[in-house]
């Protein structure tokens, strides 16, 4: 997650201070993490009752924590730190530690795709949108640009497109404004 807090190239999908902010709630989910481990070794060695009183419970916690701990910092790096530049002969999408650049024959057209997280209700699992992503469809498959967090910021993206890109992905982009 280092990599969030560097200024990458181009347009950033998200301001700095909610980088900061959602490494602050991962840094409270760790620190939630390291007190029941605490707790675990201060009930084995000690023999103290643990906080919840259902053993169960504390190790179905202590299970899960794990897998939730690294999708928050994937996520949040993921989400975060990504940046998007637009060229004259190319888009470059920046995440932290890597960079996709497609020359604009390479781009096929502009999608968007919605990704949804399972959320229960009433005892039944239900898909629940998270965010829509865009994707840059060329020959070689889809690059992914994660859902900017504020409507200006997706806007400044779609002038960069309409203002660099060839006149056949014109109608692309003005499809995805009307969606996104």
């Amino acid at each position: 997650m280092r990599g969030v807090y560097k200024r990458l190239p181009g347009i950033s999908l998200n301001p700095q201070p909610l980088a900061r902010l959602n490494d602050g709630i991962c840094i409270l989910f760790l620190a939630l993490g390291a007190f029941c481990v605490v707790e675990y070794l201060m009930i084995e060695h000690f023999k103290m009752l643990p906080f919840p009183d259902d053993e169960r419970a504390f190790g179905m916690i202590a299970c899960a924590y794990v897998p939730v701990a690294v999708f928050l910092a994937l996520f949040a790096t993921k989400q975060f730190g990504q940046s998007i530049e637009v060229r004259e002969d190319a888009i470059t999408v920046y995440a932290p530690g890597e960079s996709t650049s497609i020359p604009w024959e390479n781009v096929k057209g502009f999608s968007l795709k919605d990704s949804f997280i399972a959320v229960e209700r009433v005892g039944t699992m239900l898909p629940r949108k998270l965010q829509t992503k865009l994707h840059i469809d060329t020959a070689e498959g889809a690059v992914e640009l994660t859902e900017p967090g504020l409507k200006k910021v997706k806007m400044k993206i779609i002038k960069a497109l309409r203002e660099k890109s060839p006149s056949d992905l014109q109608n692309a982009i003005n499809g995805i404004e009307e969606e996104w």
